[in-house]
């Protein structure tokens, strides 16, 4: 059981009734006997103590500044998951400009199986832009910014694989359903020397770059939410699964960020009405051309370029994310428990909380709005 403010410190909970859950299934099938309709609880008691239609007068960049060094006040040893992209990138010249220490830049995933074409930029091949954008920046950052900075690249293939292999109930209690989740626990793992800080008393924190403010438009308002699949999925407990205390930090949505956060929503929502769109479609805009423009927006990125960008791909399809690499071998042992997995997954989800089957993942859910004003 947690306390109050342990709940308060998750990255987003379920609540069915009075009851609470962490699970997104478990809060769907309890719904299902209770006739209560799940709520996603996103820092509520922060979020909602604040004057979401007052833009604050601090800048972005100290707006960034100051997570920064809250993160740097707070942790022993600060590990930055870095891919490159626009969200990770503009974390990296924060530290970079206010001259703040990152212990680490962390580059991951199943980079080795990609095809190393950089003309292919189906997502299916998302993750060659490590081998094209992120190590090559990354390298740039050291040589000219952060000479201290360590550099890691893991690749994470075997780790997946192996996960499947010696999970075969890894349905039971399963937050999401694509690769990325099987991290959500396991950081400590990716490397031996986080386990050992941890162990040695040090505080490890993980900092993603998730993500860029939520707009919709009703009723003559603008409104700034936050999606469940975008927390949850890189979320789980605050101990992996050594028991070792495990620090995940949102760079964007956190507690902490409220400020920052309405700061973005109230400079696009200025961006959006100079630039002559319909309102109706910001709840459902997405791709990598949206994604480029509303970065392009909120980060004065100066010091890392572009070098490499597959297409934008979704975050929530299991196949889209590990076809490359996963089922290679169709009568794999770790292709067999993830379809055993899914079956029974599909048996038991209700339909109407499935995008036709539970590979998509579960249907999303948002958090309350905030209004930021007309």
């Amino acid at each position: 059981m947690l306390d109050n403010m342990q709940i308060d410190n998750y990255a987003g909970y379920y609540q069915v009734g009075e009851q609470i859950f962490f699970n997104k299934l478990s809060a769907i099938l309890h719904s299902k006997k209770t006739h209560h309709f799940p709520k996603f609880v996103f820092h509520d008691n922060v979020f909602e103590s604040l004057d979401w239609t007052t833009e604050p007068n601090e800048t972005l960049d100290e707006l960034y500044r100051q997570r920064a060094q809250g993160l740097r006040d707070k942790y022993d040893y600060l590990v930055l998951h870095y891919s490159g992209g626009l969200d990770s990138a503009n974390i990296l010249e924060t530290f970079i400009k206010n001259n703040i220490y990152l212990d680490e830049i962390l580059i991951r995933g199943p980079y080795k199986t990609t095809d190393k074409n950089e003309k292919d930029r189906r997502p299916e091949n998302h993750y060659s832009e490590i081998y094209f954008q992120g190590i090559p920046t990354a390298e740039v950052v050291k040589n000219q910014f952060l000479k201290n900075v360590k550099i890691t690249v893991v690749d994470t293939t075997e780790f997946t694989i192996k996960w499947f292999d010696q999970n075969p109930d890894w349905h039971e209690g399963a937050f999401g359903m694509s690769a990325p989740n099987r991290f959500a626990n396991n950081y400590n793992r990716l490397h031996p020397e986080y386990a050992r800080l941890t162990e040695s008393g040090k505080t490890v924190a993980h900092i993603l770059g998730i993500d860029k403010p939520m707009l919709h438009y009703q009723d003559d308002l603008f409104y700034v939410r936050f999606l469940d699949k975008l927390t949850t999925m890189f979320v789980g407990g605050e101990l992996d699964p050594d028991g070792l205390p495990l620090h995940r930090e949102f760079f964007y949505w956190s507690a902490e960020t409220a400020r920052l956060i309405c700061k973005q929503a109230h400079t696009l929502k200025k961006f959006f009405k100079a630039s002559n769109i319909n309102f109706s479609k910001l709840a459902t805009a997405h791709g990598r051309e949206y994604h480029d423009t509303i970065g392009a927006v909120l980060y004065n990125r100066t010091i890392i370029p572009f070098l490499h960008q597959p297409a934008k791909k979704s975050l929530f399809d299991t196949l889209e994310f590990d076809r490359s690499y996963f089922f290679k071998d169709p009568h794999s042992s770790h292709v067999a428990n993830w379809k055993t997995g899914i079956e029974k997954l599909n048996q038991i989800t209700p339909d109407d909380w499935m995008h036709g089957n539970i590979t998509k993942n579960l249907v999303g859910m948002w958090s309350r709005s905030y209004c930021i004003g007309e």
